[in-house]
């Protein structure tokens, strides 16, 4: 396992004393005073510093993003996905949702898509991370039919953004930990920068708000770190980033083409650099994780034991942190469909597709591989607990 990127050093504590000397220079050692006494008695014994206990190693927890999304609640997959992850002991759960397709229209919501989560996060007692996806990227996400032609400089979005997470929160029933605006919104900002301001405005309205209404859920936006460091925007933007309470990052070793450019260690001290950024401050790595070009990718199941050894003695500023790639979109396929993993490769597919036979899979995953099955039996060993929250469950109308 990987020590503690933030060692603490302790300095020896020695107990100086001096003696009363009276008219005969002799010692008269009725004339310390009790302190005296009990500061001689510590250095005589051993009560230092040095002897001290080492501080426990600070363990976080790890979530896995989860799809397919918009499923049905008895659809196999979305089941599978959250059994799956239950029986990995992963407290954590992570998504994405769609502002414009889940209220079309002012007050008109369809919460299909959050009910079926949270159904399975009840059933599994897992806590959840959502993002709305205002902004994702470089994209705008949608927005209800009678915002259309408004955009975050517009007072009424702001306002009915707020209003559409506060709503989310209260039918989420007390499920969620973490509420994002956006994902990896520093690249958006950074082809807009006119509009800086005004999504400071929305991020600092809704953050105010939610604490008033839902104060155990951490609100804030995510940046992708390695992206915003190559682009030069990084420090420009990153006011906006602390706005956010925890600090939200989404952290992969690749370039904007998706592409691996980092190995595991180098990935792994990517992660690591950009918690260090904010020291003091709580700190989620909302999104990580690495490429996966096989089952079996070697790197990937390197990167995943380093990641994992690393989070058994995090930073203290740490507070969890989610894989996004280890149980995602592309992967969730059934047998007969698990061609379409591995569409350009089909004697690939055929091999994938045996060995999650072998594994006795009916309905699998393109997460049931080596990684998986390593990180999960990492993660059945440590029984983590939730990052300390309020998660008070109220009942869902």
């Amino acid at each position: 396992l990987l020590g503690s990127i933030n060692p603490r050093s302790h300095e020896s504590v020695r107990s100086r004393g001096w003696r009363a000397r009276g008219d005969s220079g002799r010692p008269r050692l009725h004339l310390f005073p009790p302190l005296l006494w009990a500061g001689l008695c510590a250095g005589l014994f051993g009560c230092g510093d040095e002897h001290a206990d080492p501080p426990e190693p600070h363990r976080v927890p790890l979530g896995v993003a989860v799809d397919p999304r918009g499923a049905p609640a008895t659809d196999p997959l979305l089941v599978e996905a959250y059994s799956d992850l239950s029986q990995g002991a992963f407290p954590l759960a992570s998504l994405q949702l769609d502002w414009g397709e889940t209220e079309s229209q002012l007050a008109h919501y369809d919460w299909t898509f959050l009910d079926n989560h949270v159904r399975q996060a009840e059933e599994y007692d897992l806590g959840l991370s959502v993002a709305v996806v205002l902004i994702e990227n470089q994209a705008r996400g949608t927005l209800p039919v009678d915002l259309r032609g408004q955009w975050i400089e517009s007072v009424n979005l702001q306002v009915r953004f707020t209003r559409f997470a506060r709503a989310l929160l209260e039918r989420a029933g007390g499920r969620v930990r973490y509420l994002w605006v956006g994902r990896e919104t520093d690249v958006y900002l950074a082809q807009h920068p006119d509009q800086e301001n005004d999504f400071r405005s929305l991020l600092r309205a809704c953050r105010d708000s939610l604490a008033i209404s839902d104060p155990g859920v951490g609100v804030g936006t995510t940046f992708a770190y390695g992206e915003a460091v190559d682009g030069g925007w990084f420090e420009a933007l990153r006011p906006i980033l602390e706005l956010g309470d925890p600090i939200g990052l989404s952290v992969y070793g690749r370039d904007r083409d998706y592409h691996q450019v980092l190995g595991p260690d180098e990935t792994l001290d990517l992660v690591r650099d950009a918690i260090a950024q904010f020291p003091g401050r709580r700190v989620v790595v909302a999104e990580t994780g690495y490429p996966r070009a096989t089952p079996d990718d070697a790197d990937q199941l390197a990167f995943a034991r380093r990641l994992t050894g690393f989070l058994d003695d995090a930073p203290v500023d740490l507070e969890c942190a989610f894989w996004s790639r280890l149980y995602d979109a592309d992967a969730t396929e059934s047998i007969p469909q698990s061609q379409h993993v591995f569409s350009e490769d089909t004697d690939l597919a055929a091999a994938y597709r045996q060995q999650l036979e072998s594994l006795g899979l009916r309905l699998a995953t393109g997460a049931i591989t080596p990684t998986w099955l390593a990180v999960a039996n990492w993660s059945v060993t440590r029984d983590v607990p939730l990052p300390a929250a309020s998660l008070t469950l109220r009942s869902r109308e």
